[in-house]
């Protein structure tokens, strides 16, 4: 192969990365704009200035799209929390837990991609589901990596992980529904519910739980 003809194809493909990073991010105008129903491969070529069929080149059908737009968001997200970590291992939880919740709040419609099946008669399967692949469950599991050496928590991160998701993920939901709840007061509802979720864990050392009454 000669060198003009590799300097082709590397060219063919820069300009691919490129087409494909500027359909994802006039996806992410559009679904900011008008969630992701508002999304549809015709108004996406339009907004990018691409022809219709030339989407499909790069994304088969919407829940390409969508699924882009997801591994996309968890990106970002993982890149923001990780630029501004605490020193100490649990005050680096505490702020991964906070950062995750704040975020759910300020992109309810990105949010609402990464977490809802694309098509109401799809369940979730396994594959679905958020793997270590995923930045921010790969930045959770480190963070409470560096706090089970500490020694302040049980060495048990997977059961630790999904005890936080799943409670930050419903504060997300619980205040994208319900924005006005009268306890959810500047903020402080959030820490205390992250505050909770993390005294909740199960101490390295048993003899530091206290007792039940």
């Amino acid at each position: 192969m000669s060198s003009q003809t590799e300097r082709r194809g590397g060219y063919r493909e820069r300009q691919k990365r490129e087409i494909r990073a500027r359909l994802i991010d006039v996806a992410h105008r559009l679904v900011r704009e008008e969630g992701f129903e508002g999304l549809t491969m015709r108004r996406l070529a339009a907004a990018a200035g691409c022809a219709p069929m030339s989407v499909y080149s790069y994304f088969p059908d919407k829940d390409a799209i969508l699924a882009a737009l997801a591994e996309d968001a968890f990106v970002e997200l993982a890149r923001e929390i990780e630029a501004d970590a605490p020193a100490h291992p649990m005050e680096a939880l505490e702020a991964f837990l906070i950062r995750y919740v704040e975020f759910g709040l300020a992109n309810p419609r990105h949010y609402r991609i990464v977490f809802t099946p694309r098509a109401p008669e799809r369940a979730l399967r396994s594959t679905d589901m958020p793997s270590l692949k995923n930045p921010v469950l790969a930045l959770l599991m480190r963070r409470l990596e560096a706090c089970i050496e500490t020694g302040r928590l049980s060495d048990d991160a997977m059961v630790h992980a999904g005890i936080l998701w799943a409670t930050v993920h419903g504060a997300v939901d619980l205040l994208t529904c319900f924005p006005n709840l009268p306890f959810n007061d500047d903020g402080m509802f959030v820490r205390r519910i992250v505050a909770a979720a993390i005294t909740s864990l199960p101490s390295a050392n048993p003899n530091k739980v206290s007792p039940p009454d």
